[in-house]
């Protein structure tokens, strides 16, 4: 049965539109194909049971590499060709790409909503609001709460909140303050931070849900998580980050927080892992010492200017909510709270942070430290090879004021190798490319494949895994060098020749690598040849949702514009491609 949503008159559904792009097929002509393909769905369907790809959330499982799918290299939006479906989303979106479950798939938008849509033809099926209010507020002021939250959401960027595809007058909605002041009466009322956005392009619901077969779980800011069953009850909600927070009053982000769900099998429960702040009492000192970045072991609680500098982790059961443990304090990646890569080294399975902390998943202990920086907006790329009992783990990592390589870190790729010994987990450091120099640009997440390291910066970088050696790239570890690539790069097609360039995580299909920018349109590039023998990258096609000349992203005060601003990674699921922009939920395959 429908859940039906406990709090929906803020939203009209009617304004959700879903657009099927998909015509309805002759009946004896797919007749006749399935009969022609009939052998080689013999041969597909074993495979296809035993890659259900669950559970899932950022990157697929957080490698941003789908070996065995089978995708579209070529699309247009305007004339629709490959284009299955498209959902209209609420409001303005965030970073969040969507989740999958049985013929569903999950997004969240902001402020707070949750919207499930129907894989085949992107149906609504429910929709949900959940936040802080939900945890906090008596039940009696949550719908006022909530109806004022998206109000002065959409009033402070210059939204009509009864229809969030006109753009009210900005100036007369600052002029008159409403919207400033709905929130701050919300945020009087509950600790909600200070939010709705940090940035221009980064919100509330920010972050990546993450999911089973069977359930869906929702981090929202602040300090709210909530687990769905896929017809839309909800089952439990937590609050991951003790109520008495008081530090770093301007940061809505690691309250937010990053989540992964861990399959224990036989040795224990499911768990959902994800990060939160500790205060000063969590880490053994005092608010002054806290506030003046005194962390013992070289961590920073803030860089001056109210980011928190540490994060810990804390597990809970999938099933109950109920809380398993939780970790010390480990170094932030930065703000953002970047997502959690999962890792298997030796049947041991790990989770890796952004900031270069290795924490054992059944117990929340903090087992290596330091290994590497997963720049802004990025993670580690990781490889588990099960035969071996090993994991490879690279690290992309640029200059930015917040790195740990203080003052100067130009650009560094690392790659490790993890490995048992007896009870402990020891990493050896393969090589590292690199320079000191000049801020540069904001790495990614790397994509680790059986033999190759891609590393994103300016123009895709291609190492080989086990040595280093560069296959595409710079031929001198500089700055100029680097700069200089990017004309090289991009003939290559390993560079989005778009204006607004490759703003997320590249993600790898079979040996195809697709580059997404901030205007959603993807670059499609086949890396031919291995590690041995070198990679010959050949451009395929260079794909668009809109027509060209939209110039998606470009005006921060243009609501419609910035609807189509793609800031989550594409993800793949049954043979489909979606990309998720702001304001648009795109569903790419095969007719």
């Amino acid at each position: 049965m429908m859940h039906e949503p406990r709090r929906s008159a803020a939203v009209d559904c009617n304004r959700l539109q879903s657009t099927a792009i998909d015509t309805a097929p002759d009946p004896r002509a797919a007749l006749a194909r399935l009969h022609m393909l009939a052998p080689l769905l013999a041969l597909l369907l074993p495979a296809a049971a035993t890659a259900d790809g669950y559970p899932n959330g950022w990157r697929g499982d957080g490698d941003g590499h789908w070996p065995d799918a089978e995708v579209p290299v070529e699309w247009d939006g305007p004339s629709g060709k490959n284009i299955r479906w498209k959902v209209q989303l609420p409001t303005r979106g965030s970073n969040p790409g969507p989740v999958f479950g049985p013929g569903r798939v999950l997004v969240t938008s902001e402020p707070d909503f949750i919207q499930c849509f129907s894989t085949a033809d992107g149906k609504l099926l429910w929709q949900d609001r959940f936040s802080a209010i939900d945890l906090v507020a008596p039940e009696a002021d949550q719908a006022e709460l909530e109806a004022k939250l998206y109000e002065g959401f959409c009033l402070s960027f210059g939204h009509d909140p009864k229809d969030t595809l006109k753009s009210s007058d900005p100036a007369e909605a600052g002029k008159k303050g409403r919207g400033p002041a709905l929130l701050r009466e919300v945020r009087s009322k509950v600790p909600m931070r200070d939010y709705p956005m940090a940035w221009d392009e980064i919100g509330f619901a920010s972050h990546m849900p993450v999911a089973t077969k069977d359930r869906v779980v929702v981090r929202h800011g602040s300090n709210a998580m909530a687990c769905y069953d896929w017809d839309g009850k909800r089952l439990w909600t937590v609050q991951p980050t003790p109520r008495n927070f008081t530090q770093h009053a301007k940061n809505p982000m690691l309250e937010v927080g990053a989540a992964v769900i861990v399959e224990s099998g036989k040795s224990g429960p499911d768990m959902v892992i994800c990060t939160f702040t500790p205060d000063a009492e969590y880490m053994g000192m005092s608010v002054q010492e806290y506030k003046e970045k005194k962390y013992p072991d070289g961590n920073h609680t803030g860089d001056g200017k109210g980011w928190p500098g540490v994060e810990a982790l804390v597990a809970f059961d999938l099933a109950t909510g109920k809380e398993l443990w939780r970790s010390k304090a480990v170094r932030s990646d930065n703000i953002r709270s970047q997502p959690l890569v999962k890792a298997q080294v030796g049947g041991e399975p790990v989770i890796l942070t952004g900031g270069g902390c290795v924490v054992r998943a059944r117990d929340g202990e903090v087992v290596l430290r330091d290994l590497g920086w997963g720049g802004y907006g990025g993670s580690p790329g990781a490889y588990s090879d099960a035969d071996a009992g090993t994991a490879y783990v690279a690290y992309n990592e640029g200059s930015r004021r917040w790195s740990p390589r203080d003052p100067n870190p130009g650009h560094h790729v690392y790659v490790y190798r993890l490995a048992r010994d007896g009870e402990e987990i020891k990493a050896e450091r393969l090589w590292e490319w690199g320079y000191e120099g000049p801020k540069g640009f904001s790495p990614r997440a790397p994509v680790v494949l059986e033999d190759l390291v891609i590393a994103q910066g300016n123009g895709c970088l291609i190492f080989s895994l086990k040595d280093g050696r560069i296959l595409c790239g710079p031929k001198e570890a500089s700055s100029k060098a680097e700069k200089a690539y990017t004309r090289e790069a991009q003939k290559m097609g390993l560079r989005n020749p778009s204006k607004s360039n490759c703003y997320q995580n590249p993600v790898v299909v079979g040996r195809n690598l697709y580059l997404i920018s901030k205007d959603g349109s993807v670059l499609v590039t086949a890396l031919e040849g291995d590690a041995a023998a070198g990679v010959k990258p050949r451009q395929l096609h260079h794909n668009r949702l809109d027509p060209e000349d939209a110039r998606a992203g470009r005006s921060k005060k243009d609501m419609e514009q910035m609807g189509r601003w793609t800031l989550s990674d594409p993800v793949v699921w049954e043979n489909n491609f979606y990309i998720r922009q702001n304001s648009w939920l795109w569903c790419v395959g095969k007719k």
